[in-house]
């Protein structure tokens, strides 16, 4: 069965992995949610820098901007090889999330008239913003805890990844 989706454009499926010793999850629920997710677990996959990596390993609980509580899963929790300072054994280690630009970015309202189609795609686009800032945040809190690296990776970088 596929995992659920909410936009039928968007590609989903189950990675079949490769490299079974560099993956720390159920190997039988890797589950991509993107074309851009998938592309990242390939190059996890192969990539002899990454030592570890996980897809949707863990729920990190926070509060919304109305002041709910939620549950936010990170896409990736990846270890790579320490090339920085050979004498420190311990490994690098990221939080991942996985999103396209201009969601990582603060939308800008245009001056002059908003017609209703650009008023209703730019409430969207505010509502995802402050959904994502809050996320972050709490992510951001649970590497500090944990010494991680929060990073957010875009179609752009995706785009320049070799295996």
């Amino acid at each position: 069965m596929m995992p659920p989706s909410h936009n039928r454009k968007t590609k989903q499926g189950y990675y079949k992995i490769i490299n079974l010793h560099k993956y720390t999850g159920n190997p039988a629920n890797c589950v991509y949610r993107s074309s851009w997710e998938r592309k990242f677990m390939l190059w996890c996959d192969l990539s002899p820098g990454i030592v570890k990596w996980c897809s949707e390993p863990l729920r990190i609980g926070y509060v919304d901007f109305f002041g709910k509580k939620r549950s936010y899963i990170p896409d990736f929790i990846i270890e790579t090889v320490n090339t920085t300072d050979p004498n420190k054994e311990a490994n690098n280690r990221f939080l991942v999330e996985i999103k396209p630009s201009h969601e990582t970015v603060e939308p800008i309202i245009p001056k002059g008239y908003i017609s209703p189609k650009q008023l209703k795609n730019l409430e969207y686009a505010c509502a995802v913003w402050q959904k994502n800032k809050h996320k972050w945040a709490y992510a951001l809190q649970w590497c500090k805890k944990h010494d991680i690296v929060f990073k957010i990776v875009t179609e752009v970088q995706i785009n320049k990844l070799k295996a």
